[in-house]
């Protein structure tokens, strides 16, 4: 390129820098929207990953819940089994006992003779 004048050589170096510095420019703002749009998308993620673990702690406390409660109703049911078991012994016992005295008294009866 042939340049009539220092001046106009100047001019045209100084407006080359200029856009050169416009893409340069440009190219940072195009990086900038793009670290956004990842700091947004990331950012999306991070929430999502939150209302999770609220979800998963809201389902731990509601597992615990039933846990406590499924605890309790063994307790009771072994409550209930071990009166049972004691309710039968004393059945046993009871007829045992009514057993012998059936037994005293057929041996009573038999002891009277009709005429």
């Amino acid at each position: 390129m042939f340049f009539s004048s220092e001046t106009e050589y100047q001019a045209t170096v100084q407006l080359e820098v200029v856009l050169i510095i416009f893409a340069v420019v440009a190219g940072f703002v195009l990086l900038s929207n793009k670290a956004d749009e990842s700091l947004k998308s990331i950012n999306t993620a991070v929430n999502t990953i939150l209302e999770m673990n609220t979800d998963i702690a809201i389902s731990v406390d509601k597992q615990s819940s039933v846990a406590d409660n499924i605890n309790k109703n063994i307790v009771s049911i072994n409550q209930v089994a071990e009166e049972t078991v004691l309710g039968s012994e004393q059945t046993a016992a009871s007829s045992e006992e009514l057993a012998g005295l059936a037994s005293h008294l057929q041996s009573m009866v038999g002891r009277f003779k009709t005429s």
